[in-house]
């Protein structure tokens, strides 16, 4: 192709073709579509995948119970009257659920969580016994949050849990 426009250089960088206007200093895209096709190849390959916010990196440490992830929920059975997990990250987004199956409405379920940020709940905790968030970095919770539980309580203190919650309940 010749260049009619003594003005214009064309210049190709990564497949895309750009006319460069030597008169405004300007560069003009000339095709891009080359470019638009290594971009739809990329994301049809599964390169570029769905994050979830959802709580992560939990493992139970004290007490009896099982976490389950699939995609936007996560469902902790609690199978004995107080349990521990400890939680790299605690965020829900808004389409997302954190649902704990617990014993009775006394159970305790403590989440300690143990990353360097602060959590977001922007989405849905169930539970038909107690939950009880710990972040030192903080807890938020958004106008869409929504909270179904028998009882909460969210703290930015910092707590080691010893056996007297596994066995009387009690943080002391």
């Amino acid at each position: 192709m010749q260049n009619k426009n003594k003005d214009t250089l064309p210049v190709k960088y990564a497949g895309v073709k750009f006319i460069k206007d030597k008169s405004s200093k300007k560069t003009v895209v000339y095709k891009t579509c080359h470019f638009l096709f290594s971009s739809l190849l990329f994301i049809h390959l599964g390169l570029v995948s769905n994050t979830y916010a959802a709580p992560q990196g939990g493992q139970v440490v004290g007490g009896v119970g099982h976490i389950h992830q699939n995609n936007l929920n996560t469902r902790i059975n609690q199978q004995s009257q107080n349990m521990v997990i400890n939680w790299q990250s605690y965020n829900v987004e808004q389409n997302e659920r954190v649902q704990y199956v617990q014993p009775n409405s006394r159970a305790i379920a403590l989440n300690r969580i143990l990353g360097n940020n602060a959590s977001t709940i922007r989405g849905q905790i169930d539970a038909n016994g107690q939950v009880i968030l710990v972040n030192p970095n903080g807890i938020f919770f958004s106008a869409t949050s929504v909270i179904n539980v028998d009882g909460l309580m969210a703290s930015s203190l910092d707590s080691k849990p010893n056996d007297s919650l596994l066995t009387t309940g009690s943080l002391s």
